[in-house]
């Protein structure tokens, strides 16, 4: 007995839906994110929804502009596509409060410098997403680096979290310059700046885990400095007792 043939499926004379070529492609980019969130993800998706995703110019946007997925550019049948990956992580970072979410750990109500400890000087830099020098492509500065930065009061209390532009960087002190909605120019360093295409959860986690090894830090620099000045004190009073 021979093995069943299975009949092709048969191709319908219905037009593929295309995008002019010389459209927006962000704009193309949100409609198929659209028409595959109103379908539940790519559950009963018409195939032909995928194929649109990979007309639309996979423009190569700068990395410092969007968030970073773990997608292949060429995305197999039935996954996600990267371009919709991408869109739908800038819509949820997009919704996002940074101050309500360090709030919700905890860790936004310190001060920058308690006893002189910097908070930068506790920062783990595995934590970095990208590299320094792709938040300061030439590229993506002419384009726009937005961010938000630490402003701590001169008074005790929480930073607030102030808009700003990338303008460049000094990666041997891990700091960034930024200009101010109000055109100021400083520099700031990387613990403080928040970027919009980063995750905020993992900056967040970034931020505690910067705070947690300070907290860890000060007892042992407090007894350190106690027990050197208490040294330098007995030996002051042998050298005078002589």
């Amino acid at each position: 007995m021979g093995v069943p043939q299975i009949a092709p499926k048969a191709r319908t004379n219905q037009p593929r839906a295309r995008f002019k070529p010389n459209a927006n492609y962000k704009d193309e980019a949100d409609a198929v994110c659209d028409a595959v969130e109103a379908e539940n993800g790519h559950n009963d998706v018409d195939p032909g929804l995928y194929d649109v995703v990979h007309v639309v110019a996979e423009k190569k946007v700068p990395s410092a502009l969007e968030p970073k997925v773990m997608a292949p550019y060429e995305t197999p049948p039935g996954d996600t596509p990267r371009r919709v990956q991408i869109e739908r992580k800038k819509r949820l970072f997009a919704h996002q409060d940074l101050s309500a979410l360090l709030d919700e750990q905890g860790v936004n109500s310190f001060v920058n410098q308690p006893s002189g400890l910097e908070l930068a000087y506790f920062d783990d830099q595995e934590f970095d997403t990208r590299t320094f020098h792709e938040w300061v492509f030439p590229e993506a500065l002419a384009q726009g680096v937005k961010c938000q930065v630490a402003k701590y009061p001169e008074l005790n209390g929480p930073p607030t979290w102030e808009p700003a532009t990338i303008t460049d960087g000094a990666q041997s002190t891990n700091e960034y310059h930024v200009k101010m909605a109000g055109g100021k120019t400083t520099s700031v360093p990387r613990i403080d700046v928040y970027f919009l295409a980063e995750d905020p959860f993992h900056f967040v986690k970034r931020r505690v885990n910067a705070h947690k090894l300070r907290q860890e830090t000060r007892p042992r620099c407090f007894t350190t400095c106690m027990w050197t000045a208490c040294r330098r004190r007995t030996s002051l009073r042998s050298r005078w007792s002589r």
